[in-house]
C-alpha cells in the first residue's frame, strides 16, 4: 500500500485494486465513487489512489466510476499526523456536489480507513444530493489515533 500511495507504484494499486474486487460479492451499488483529491494533490501526487482501486473494482463488477459526483474543494492538509476530531475539522465543508444522486445507492471508494472523517464528510454530501444509500468500500483499515 505505501509503495501504491507515496511511491507512485502504480502497478500496485492496478493489482490491490484487482484482489479488492474479487472480494466483493455482487455489490448492491449504481455507482462507484472514488474519494476525490484536490487538484493540487493530484499535481502532487500525480495520480488519485482511490480512482485507480475504483477503476479496477469497475473493470471487474461493470458497476460505473461516478467520480463527477462529488469534488474536493478545498485543499486540507495530510491527516496521517491528526487525532480523530482534527481529522473531522480538516475535511468538514472540504467536498461538494457536482452532480446529482437523486436516488442512487453510491459506493464510496477508499484506500484506507482510518477514522472514517473522510468517507464520513463525502457521505453527507452525497446524501445531500439525494444519494439513497452510501456504502464504503475500503481497501483496508488502519489504527485509529487515539489523541
Amino acid at each position: 500500500m505505501r509503495r501504491f500511495k507515496f511511491g507512485g507504484r502504480l502497478e500496485c494499486g492496478r493489482l490491490l485494486g484487482q484482489l479488492f474486487a474479487e472480494r466483493l460479492a455482487d455489490p448492491p451499488v449504481d455507482c462507484l465513487l472514488p474519494v476525490p483529491l484536490h487538484a493540487s494533490r493530484l499535481r502532487e501526487r500525480g495520480f488519485n489512489q482511490a480512482l485507480i482501486l475504483a477503476r479496477e473494482v469497475a473493470r471487474t463488477t461493470s458497476i460505473p466510476v461516478a467520480g463527477e459526483l462529488v469534488v474536493r474543494a478545498r485543499a486540507t492538509p495530510v491527516q496521517t499526523a491528526l487525532s480523530a476530531g482534527e481529522r473531522r475539522r480538516n475535511v468538514r465543508a472540504a467536498f461538494e456536489p457536482r452532480g446529482s444522486a437523486r436516488g442512487l445507492r453510491v459506493a464510496v471508494v477508499d484506500d484506507v480507513l482510518t477514522t472514517g472523517a473522510t468517507v464520513d464528510e463525502v457521505t453527507r454530501v452525497l446524501r445531500r444530493s439525494g444519494a439513497v444509500d452510501v456504502m464504503v468500500y475500503a481497501l483496508a483499515r488502519a489504527q485509529s489515533p487515539s489523541r
